[in-house]
């Protein structure tokens, strides 16, 4: 019994039939929650006739270009959240996923409260990426690096473009304090280069 209150909707995208048909059972027993498991292509197109709150898929799929699809499902359901749920956890899997416009990713190998912890998070309007998947932690709120108030500083001055001396100026510190300052984010947001560290910055803001 709902109440009125219109049932969640989630979608299982996973070609092996057991493991979807595991996952419908497991999720669809979540209180007020409606879930259908694709496992071939010809299901997997047919779901398009509908709309889900919420997409959990595989990173591999026959004969389906997986990031591809990520961006049909975005357009198709701008407002619905997308969980990868991959047994890959290696860095390039990660660095990969981090690339993709998705809300979570989960590693198969990760207990299953991983997943129910994703789920719950997707659905209060949060994005959840598991620790095994380090690459993609910069994505999510709860991954983002410690840094001192004056490291925030020049990371906002760096951020509208200032260089060096003018962020000395600006905060009324040595142009040597400010490139220490720098060198400690770049180290903690792993970035190679300023823009690099601008841009994984700006990702986590958003």
């Amino acid at each position: 019994m709902n109440n009125g209150i219109e049932a969640y909707r989630v979608l299982v995208i996973d070609d092996h039939p057991i493991v979807c048909e595991g996952l419908r059972g497991l999720i669809a027993q979540k209180e007020n929650t409606l879930c259908v498991g694709v496992s071939d292509k010809k299901s997997l197109e047919a779901s398009f006739a509908g709309r889900f709150d919420l997409y959990i898929t595989d990173l591999e799929f026959p004969d389906v270009d997986m990031g591809k699809l990520v961006i049909r499902l975005r357009n198709h359901a701008p407002r619905c959240s997308i969980l990868v749920y991959t047994m890959h956890d290696e860095p390039w899997v990660a660095a990969k996923l981090s690339d993709w416009d998705i809300d979570g990713a989960v590693s198969k190998n990760s207990d299953i409260n991983e997943l129910h912890l994703a789920i719950a998070a997707l659905r209060e309007g949060r994005r959840y990426f598991d620790t095994a998947l380090a690459p993609c932690r910069s994505l999510s709120p709860f991954a983002v690096p410690d840094f001192s108030r004056r490291e925030k500083e020049v990371l906002d001055c760096l951020a509208r473009g200032m260089n060096t001396a003018e962020i000395a100026d600006s905060l009324f510190i040595s142009p040597n304090t400010v490139k220490t300052h720098r060198r400690h984010l770049m180290e903690k947001f792993d970035a190679k280069n300023v823009a690099q560290l601008i841009a994984k910055w700006k990702r986590w803001s958003l």
